[in-house]
């Protein structure tokens, strides 16, 4: 389905932007992978009507503005106003209440008007006079730029950059390519006969189903040491942010609480401390618990402490009986810091218990921990890693210490 709807989209929008198809099907690729596009090329290549073909054939909302010097924050956010009737302030939509936001030339602006964008590309919201709007589903941004150093430009800044997945460059067409855009123009304006051929349903549900497809460790692992290297290169001034691999993360996980169902995965939360998986957990449990679903959240020394008072028959004060039971028949487990228990050998043999029940009877679990897979491995056995690596999707965490990064 996802690559008949592909191929569809790809050939009605060649109808107006033709000879280009590796840099349609590159855009087309962030878009289902939630992102934003930057194209920068010379004036008269094709980067605007690549945008509007975009965003006719996509049948999303779509907003069009065109940046300029005098542009302001509240052209793209909006703007509150005073109705005398009501006495009352009024909300106004700014160009970024819609689905598909095409920014025209948005290196033209000053900093202080590009900087609007950043909360609307990162949170998808816009905070105006304390009030936060949320933008509808989905929310991509398609911008366009000509060349630094072009009458009127100016650098976009690093943490703008930052917010885009990908950055295109579309070139100059070939001289087949060229006589068949004249030939298409000569008598009618080829986007004027674009239709849609998807819908933003269609579009949402793309990118879920591919937000959920599994990855691999090693292919994980891979992507990764690729994204540090270019931290590292002499040749690159600024390498690759964590921001991309949280942004994933948290669709992720947002998704996992809000359509919490007997049929949702298991999720693995991997990386170094002070990275939000202990946030995104306790966030999961209380989404889901709101939706009614029975929710046991708890570190794994405190759950491990449980099991060992029912084996051997201690009680401090809570019915180790109950807790062992909610812990195993809950329709949500989320097992908080694992790793940090003082090991035993019954340490280990409850984790395998816990594991592999709960797989048996279909309920889910979400399990945070500062261990890599291998470490793991070594640290509950083949057993427990094979059931991780195999009914869980990972999600890994890295970049610097949150808590570390409020302190300086």
């Amino acid at each position: 389905m996802i690559i008949e709807q592909s191929k569809q989209i790809i050939s009605e929008i060649n109808r107006a932007f033709i000879g280009k198809n590796e840099v349609i099907e590159k855009v087309l690729m962030t878009i289902y992978a939630g992102g934003h596009v930057l194209l920068e090329d010379c004036p008269g290549v094709g980067k605007t009507t690549l945008a509007v073909a975009f965003s006719r054939v996509l049948g999303l909302s779509t907003r069009r503005i065109q940046f300029t010097p005098d542009t302001l924050p509240s052209d793209i956010t909006g703007f509150t106003m005073w109705n005398r009737k009501t006495g009352e302030f009024e909300y106004r939509e700014g160009a970024a209440n819609c689905q598909l936001l095409l920014a025209d030339e948005i290196n033209r602006t000053s900093p202080k008007t590009q900087s609007a964008l950043l909360e609307v590309m990162e949170e998808r919201t816009i905070t105006v006079d304390g009030e936060t709007h949320a933008l509808p589903a989905p929310f991509i941004c398609i911008a366009t730029q000509n060349p630094f150093g072009f009458a009127g430009t100016q650098a976009l800044p690093e943490s703008q950059l930052d917010r885009f997945m990908v950055s295109l460059s579309i070139g100059y067409p070939s001289i087949e390519d060229q006589m068949k855009i004249i030939s298409a123009q000569r008598y009618a304006n080829p986007l004027d006969e674009l239709h849609p051929v998807t819908t933003a349903q269609n579009v949402i549900e793309v990118q879920k189903f591919l937000s959920s497809v599994k990855v691999m460790d090693d292919m994980l692992r891979y992507a990764i040491e690729l994204c540090e290297k270019t931290r590292i290169h002499p040749l690159i001034e600024l390498g690759i942010s964590p921001r991309a691999n949280m942004e994933r993360v948290y669709d992720v996980c947002q998704d996992y609480a809000h359509e919490f169902s007997p049929k949702s995965g298991n999720l693995l939360l991997t990386g170094g401390t002070g990275l939000g998986k202990t946030f995104l957990s306790a966030s999961i449990a209380r989404v889901v618990s709101a939706s009614g679903h029975s929710v046991v959240y708890d570190t794994a020394g405190h759950i491990f402490a449980r099991f060992e008072a029912q084996k051997f028959g201690r009680d401090d004060g809570e019915n180790a009986d109950t807790a062992v039971s909610r812990a195993l028949g809950c329709d949500l487990l989320i097992l908080d810091d694992l790793g940090t228990e003082l090991m035993t050998s019954f340490v280990h043999s409850a984790m395998y218990q816990i594991v592999n029940t709960r797989l048996i009877t279909g309920k889910k679990t979400v399990i945070s921990t500062n261990l890599s897979p291998d470490e793991l491995g070594r640290r509950y056995g083949a057993p427990v890693l094979s059931r991780l690596q195999g009914e869980y999707q990972m999600l890994l965490f890295f970049g610097e210490d949150i808590r570390r990064q409020k302190r300086k």
